[in-house]
């Protein structure tokens, strides 16, 4: 369910995108999102050892270090996304510095190697082959449900709760490569909606559970930040009463916690993944600590127009 906010602190100067119109905000919008790190903390746990070595095999076992977060800030998450310029990435910081939010800060923050083939996220929208995509994934997945049906993430999780507890494998590891790669993409490295759903640009990836591992997902972290940002500025063009943050919303505030704190050479000496150091308290301490004091600790700021 979204949520609303009392009115917005008073609009603050973001400085960069000189080009760009900047629009404060009378009144948070509702806020929805699909993004869930409990998901995927639930998934990655020690209550399987067996589920560790399914994400360590398609390249996400950095994945298994998430901590707790606890309920995302979806006030701040707003505001940390708005704060990208989806035309270059650059993150603006507030200071007059920013950050390029590309495949080098995705591989920083989470872990994933920054390299492979391509998820073709425009072509998506337009694809010939899509019900025998999704026939396979039924199949892959053993479903009983019609082989038309979309398939619920609920389901999927239920899927991997289910996993062998001694040994995955044979068809059940492919089952859980590609189970574990469904929750992954759809509750946290791009999540779009409301509610998490299978994306149609990643049938195709489903469909070859050996060679999952050979996509690159910190680029397709990186797209999906571009479009949630693009959608966010679009969005509240139309001074909206509700809206949906898409994308992996814990990279930009990871980012912006990390430079408030450490400046932009510190950041180069964190370990990583930096993932791993935040901690549902974590956050909520470097909220605290950092975003009262940039005009974004109860809510939007301002907004960037192209």
């Amino acid at each position: 369910m979204g949520r609303r906010s009392k009115l917005s602190s008073p609009a603050a100067a973001i400085d960069g995108a000189s080009s760009s119109t900047m629009v404060p905000v009378k009144k948070v919008p509702a806020l929805n999102t699909a993004y869930n790190s409990g998901m995927l903390h639930s998934i990655a746990g020690d209550w399987n050892p067996n589920i560790k070595g399914v994400f360590s095999g398609i390249g996400m076992e950095e994945l298994c270090k998430i901590k707790d977060m606890g309920n995302n800030n979806r006030i701040f998450s707003m505001s940390m996304l708005a704060r990208i310029d989806p035309k270059d990435m650059k993150m603006y910081m507030g200071d007059g510095n920013h950050v390029v939010v590309n495949y080098r800060e995705v591989a920083k923050c989470l872990g994933l190697s920054p390299c492979g083939r391509k998820i073709d996220i425009p072509g998506g929208a337009y694809l010939a082959n899509r019900e025998g995509l999704l026939e396979n994934l039924h199949a892959i997945l053993a479903t009983t449900m019609s082989r038309a049906s979309r398939i619920p993430v609920v389901k999927v999780k239920k899927i991997i709760q289910n996993a062998s507890k001694v040994a995955i494998v044979g068809a059940e590891k492919e089952k859980m490569i590609v189970a574990c790669t469904i929750i992954a993409a759809s509750t946290f490295l791009l999540p779009r909606g409301a509610h998490a759903k299978i994306a149609n640009e990643i049938l195709p990836v489903l469909a070859e559970p050996t060679q999952i591992s050979d996509y690159d997902f910190c680029d397709y972290v990186v797209e999906g930040l571009r479009e949630g940002a693009a959608k966010l500025w679009e969005d509240l063009l139309h001074d909206p009463s509700q809206l949906s943050l898409q994308g992996c919303l814990v990279i930009p505030q990871i980012i912006f916690c990390d430079y408030l704190e450490h400046r932009m050479e510190g950041r180069e000496t964190l370990s990583f993944p930096r993932l791993a150091s935040y901690s549902d308290l974590m956050m909520k301490l470097q909220i605290r600590k950092h975003a009262a004091r940039h005009g974004v600790d109860t809510g939007f700021e301002v907004h960037f127009s192209p």
